[in-house]
């Protein structure tokens, strides 16, 4: 059986005529989950032309993964340019032979979703992401977010009530509000990619601070738009500085903020307090969590983070929102409400002033990432498969 998966997540076509990743999320090692089932993956999403080079790692493409390349547009003006050529080719490419999961929320799985339904034809789909919080006032400050947002609500809504399977990234949350028709195989696993031998034996171990300590405290998230609340951050530090508390960030991650941010921390006089050192491959992001001493993802939107969870496998104390699936990984100890900068100060000023909590945390954390271990994860994902092509299989589909 073949697999046609569907994302709106970003490609480029690099100086070597090779397909990348551009965030890194989708590389050979993401496109092997679906592997271990299928014998071919096409993949329906943009792709770009670039003249980077990119490492080997973030390659996406292989005799095993073929694109079916969509115009490679930015934002709904981009959308709206491009969608007679989106709907010409993905009508081209839909086939009753292929089993389909569409990766949702996202525009592409909409389109893609609804030539499935009118075609008769099942799909499955990953819900990672929730339109109702991304498209808040708080992330997107436009007279048009109160229409992205419910659009976006009773989009998703849509596709997942057409599908005739659902993985959820969350446990609950997502499930709560996206809820799949009764009788769907529905399964949670997260969307984090967690070999067992990369979740360390022991936590960070923490001693009571001197004043001349460096408290290192690190971030991931992309920079393109403000989810991640790099602001509240940087806030954050410049409280703590006024403290004489000794901090130092550390944010992976690039985008379209970056400047903006940089320029944040210089206003703030924190400048030299903030390190932004960009995109960087995933084996380097695990070099910088073993550096660290505190993660925080103070996030204004959520599915379940895989920071996070990258975070707790080697043993770090975490500071977190309790916004989508955040709640789900870290106790409500250590969670503030969004957009709280004085919170997140006082959070880390705790942390940093009592090594009992804080190891207490760190171990709590590194204990519960092995419920995240890349082998329990597979299985589920693999029985979500396998109900898909069941589903295929049958002369008994339900013809909705």
């Amino acid at each position: 059986m073949e697999l046609v998966f569907t994302t709106g997540a970003r490609f480029e076509r690099s100086l070597d005529g090779k397909i990348y990743s551009v965030t890194d999320s989708f590389n050979m090692d993401i496109w092997n989950r679906y592997l271990a089932v299928y014998n071919h993956l096409y993949i329906i999403a943009r792709v770009g032309d670039s003249l980077k080079e990119y490492p080997k790692e973030l390659l996406a493409e292989s005799d095993k993964v073929t694109f079916i390349c969509l115009p490679c547009y930015k934002g709904i003006n981009g959308y709206l340019k491009e969608r007679k050529r989106i709907y010409r080719i993905v009508r081209n490419n839909i086939d009753k032979k292929y089993n389909y999961i569409c990766r949702v929320p996202g525009i592409i799985g909409s389109v893609v979703s609804r030539e499935l339904r009118k075609n008769n034809i099942p799909y499955g789909v990953e819900v990672v992401g929730d339109p109702w919080t991304v498209f808040s006032f708080q992330n997107i400050r436009n007279i048009l977010s109160p229409f992205l947002r419910m659009q976006g609500y009773l989009s998703l809504r849509k596709v997942v009530r057409g599908a005739s399977a659902a993985l959820y990234v969350t446990a609950n949350q997502l499930q709560n509000r996206y809820p799949a028709r009764k009788g769907v195989f529905t399964i949670n696993a997260s969307d984090v990619n967690l070999p067992s031998e990369l979740i360390c034996l022991q936590p960070k171990e923490f001693r009571k601070r001197r004043e001349t300590d460096i408290v290192k405290l690190i971030s991931i998230g992309s920079l393109e738009q403000l989810y991640k609340s790099p602001d509240v951050v940087i806030k954050s530090i410049k409280l703590l500085s006024d403290k004489k508390i000794n901090c130092r960030l550390t944010w992976v991650g690039d985008g379209a903020y970056k400047e903006r941010m940089i320029a944040l921390s210089k206003d703030l006089g924190v400048f030299d307090k903030v390190l932004f050192i960009g995109k960087v491959v995933p084996s380097k992001v695990r070099e910088y969590l073993l550096d660290s001493d505190i993660f925080i993802l103070v996030s204004r939107s959520e599915g379940l983070p895989r920071a996070v969870i990258e975070a707790m496998s080697v043993g770090l104390p975490c500071i977190g929102t309790r916004i989508g699936g955040i709640p789900e990984l870290l106790e409500n100890e250590v969670l503030i409400k969004p957009n709280d900068e004085y919170a997140l100060a006082d959070e880390i000023d705790l942390f940093v002033n009592n090594s009992t909590f804080v190891n207490m945390q760190a171990k709590r954390n590194l204990l519960e990432s092995r419920k995240y271990a890349q082998s329990l994860l597979e299985q589920k994902r693999q029985t979500f498969y396998k109900s898909l092509i069941k589903l295929s299989n049958s002369d008994d589909i339900d013809k909705r």
